[in-house]
């Protein structure tokens, strides 16, 4: 709890120190936020092909990085991308799974510094198992930070969250198509 009390603290004091303004310490770009928009658009198109494809989803992420994607219960299943991708693309979604829709949106860029920006968005999850049953997660978050090496921008960490009756609602989906 202390720690807590420690870190509100900090954060009002940095609050306060900055005054009223809600100007970020570095100005991001037009170039910038739409170069971030398209790194996450290729996520979600990379993450989302049937068969998986390992090597588009990993063109996004930055390279010689350890991330964890996700939660358990998300199909944005967090894992040690080097480790696994590669060698086991159907860690990227389970077999069952026959169609999936990720689409990304209301997307909030901001420059941390250069070559270094953090995001939220929203975004919306469309599933359909091989017996045609539809899983529809929609306006869930995700937020995290994009590094810029050689030249291009790409995924440094990702967090998501859903709902709770999001979460009861992949559980109940998952635990379906594990009988």
């Amino acid at each position: 709890m202390r720690l807590i009390a420690s870190i509100l603290v900090f954060l009002l004091a940095g609050c306060a120190a900055r005054g009223a303004s809600d100007t970020p310490v570095a100005v991001i770009t037009e170039q910038e936020r739409r170069a971030a928009i398209d790194v996450l658009d290729a996520f979600a198109a990379g993450r989302t092909r049937i068969p998986p494809s390992p090597e588009a989803y990993l063109a996004t992420l930055a390279r010689d990085e350890r991330m964890m994607l996700g939660g358990d219960s998300s199909f944005l299943v967090g894992y040690d991308r080097l480790a696994t991708a590669l060698d086991s693309p159907e860690k990227l979604l389970p077999g069952w799974v026959v169609e999936f829709d990720l689409v990304v949106r209301d997307h909030d860029i901001r420059k941390l510094s250069d070559g270094v920006l953090i995001y939220t968005a929203h975004y919306d999850e469309r599933v359909v198992d091989a017996s045609g049953r539809v899983l529809k997660v929609e306006g869930n978050v995700m937020h995290g930070t994009l590094v810029r090496q050689a030249g291009a921008w790409k995924i440094l960490s990702m967090a998501t969250a859903h709902s709770g009756a999001s979460e009861e609602a992949i559980a109940e989906f998952f635990a379906r198509n594990a009988e």
